[in-house]
């Protein structure tokens, strides 16, 4: 979802308030919209004793405690700082889901969620959170039970549900860090996404660990939303980003089909209903590894002359099995380079690297084989198909594609979680590969999964 709203965040403690919009779900009915909240007050319905002695069904204000963290510890400018909190997400179908929440702070500018929360593991719905009566709420006057639950009760995020967010802070007031030790009062706004998990990567050839499977096998990317932000930019604290520069976010559904054989395999899908955080970008493409491509080149005829021509070049499949080990359920791993083919003529060029976990899941993550993360590269290369020439002659033996659509430099991190559906599930025990395979699921650029602190 979209998130734009405010924060006050002051020397040890915060408060937000957002709108979340533009929600897109892979389940049909999920909410579009809601409000995400820390801090904030709710009007309950609940039993109230008048001074008569009756009990009635009334309604009360009962607050939220703010989250703890500051923005600027150390009271420096451009600086770093931590927080938690459980963050509420009020849905618009009335429908709740509490989140414990992380971040790191990078130049006054950058919330990054992650790390390992107080009370243990990563971010991630919780059960629910606990409100505080505001004494005199109570309407008709009398006593309300001194608090109220909230409770996570949408059925599409269970408690457990991974979480993760990148969003960009606008302080009223840049200087205030060195002025009052706090950073006030800000505009909030960037990408919170459920259900993309981001707690740990496992590198290239490495199993997930048992618990990494329980988490993926029991929550489908069907419980996904794919999203993406207003404004997101690059974070401080990582050697391969610059703080001052900002940083485009699109998320996008992917839907197609894979063939993945004992060494190597090749995918093509559609991606739709893209959200960026700039406007203008394409809403749609093509992502594909070990597909053909139709591209204008030089072509020299039989008669010497060099003509611009058409010619077909074809891209090497990437590399892995999504069942080593030839048995069922099974966890494999690959890596390649994923070709997005824009609508707007543009490409974008993945650096891949996955595993898969029981023929189902695949998670994006690890160290590529070349060093560093999943991240947008400059380019691969391809190799003409013989005879492909139009008109006939001799086109380049090879054709770069290079990622030049300008809101994802090379660099820019990716992350995705996609859902296996083989054709034949016995395929992996029974031939040593999974075979063809429909993939679904959510492919995101520009939230980055490199590596979460703590507070």
């Amino acid at each position: 979802c979209q998130v734009s709203g405010t924060t006050n965040l002051g020397s040890s403690s915060y408060t937000l308030s957002a709108n979340l919009s533009n929600c897109v779900s892979s389940t049909a009915g999920a909410p579009a919209e809601g409000k995400l909240g820390q801090g904030q007050s709710y009007t309950e319905s609940v039993s109230i004793t008048t001074s008569t002695g009756a009990v009635v069904q009334g309604t009360a204000q009962y607050q939220q405690s703010p989250g703890s963290g500051n923005a600027c510890p150390g009271n420096s400018s451009p600086v770093t700082g931590s927080g938690f909190g459980d963050w509420i997400v009020s849905w618009s179908d009335g429908t709740n889901t509490v989140l414990n929440t992380v971040y790191t702070v990078a130049n006054q500018t950058i919330v990054k969620w992650g790390g390992v929360s107080p009370g243990g593991g990563n971010p991630s719905v919780e059960s629910g959170t606990t409100l505080n009566l505001v004494a005199g709420s109570e309407n008709p006057a009398g006593t309300a039970p001194s608090t109220f639950a909230i409770t996570s009760n949408n059925p599409a995020f269970p408690p457990g549900t991974p979480t993760s967010a990148q969003l960009t802070l606008a302080p009223s007031d840049p200087t205030s860090c060195s002025t009052n030790g706090s950073e006030g009062n800000a505009a909030l706004s960037g990408l919170l996404a459920l259900g993309l998990d981001t707690s740990g990567y496992p590198g290239l050839g490495q199993a997930p660990s048992l618990g990494a499977m329980r988490s993926e096998g029991g929550m489908s990317v069907r419980t996904a939303i794919a999203v993406a932000a207003v404004l997101l930019a690059s974070l401080g604290m990582l050697a391969s980003a610059s703080p001052s520069v900002a940083q485009t976010t699109d998320s996008c559904q992917v839907s197609g089909t894979t063939n993945l054989g004992s060494s190597s395999y090749t995918l093509s899908a559609n991606l739709s209903n893209c959200v960026s955080s700039t406007a203008g970008a394409p809403a749609e493409g093509k992502l594909g590894q070990g597909q053909s491509y139709t591209e204008s080149v030089s072509i020299t005829t039989s008669t010497g002359a060099v003509v611009q021509g058409t010619a077909q070049y074809q891209q090497s499949p990437g590399s892995g099995n999504a069942c080593p080990g030839n048995s069922s359920p099974v966890t494999g791993s690959g890596f390649g380079d994923w070709i997005v083919s824009w609508s707007d003529g543009t490409n974008t060029v993945l650096n891949t690297v996955y595993t898969v976990a029981n023929q189902t899941i695949v998670k994006w993550g690890g160290v590529s084989p070349g060093g560093g993360n999943p991240s947008v590269e400059s380019g691969t290369t391809l190799n003409l198909v013989a005879g492909s020439e139009n008109p006939a002659g001799t086109a380049p033996s090879t054709f770069a594609i290079t990622s030049n659509n300008p809101a994802f430099p090379p660099g820019t991190p990716t992350s995705a979680q996609l859902t296996l559906a083989p054709s034949d599930p016995t395929s992996c025990s029974t031939n040593g590969s999974e075979g063809n395979a429909a993939l679904s699921g959510l492919l995101a650029l520009g939230l980055d999964t490199s590596g979460y602190g703590t507070p």
